[in-house]
């Protein structure tokens, strides 16, 4: 049980490895819990459905995914830099010269 927002969106398929709810609604909060407290087949269920649905998702696997996507930002923002400079020049606080000065 997970709150339908952010990453347990990615990984929480409702009704089969575990329940979503709003997490504004303290009521739907209330519900789930219920649910999973007075219904142990649907509990056992998606219990069982959840570890091997994840199994995969290790710190590494998530770091390498994670690696992946900051270079699919990076790549385009390299080029539309030098689009930006094509003498490749960089000005700025952060490379010590200002705009003009080289």
């Amino acid at each position: 049980m997970a709150p339908g927002s952010g990453g347990p969106v990615d990984l929480v398929a409702p009704e089969r490895n575990g329940l979503l709810y709003d997490p504004d609604s303290v009521r739907e909060l209330r519900v789930a819990v219920g649910r999973l407290a007075h219904n142990r087949r649907a509990r056992e269920r998606m219990a069982a459905a959840a570890r091997p649905s994840v199994a995969h998702r290790t710190w590494e696997a998530v770091g390498a995914e994670l690696v992946e996507h900051y270079r699919s930002v990076i790549a385009p923002s390299r080029e539309l830099a030098r689009q930006a400079d094509p003498r490749g020049l960089r000005h700025g606080p952060l490379s010590g010269t200002a705009p003009g000065s080289a």
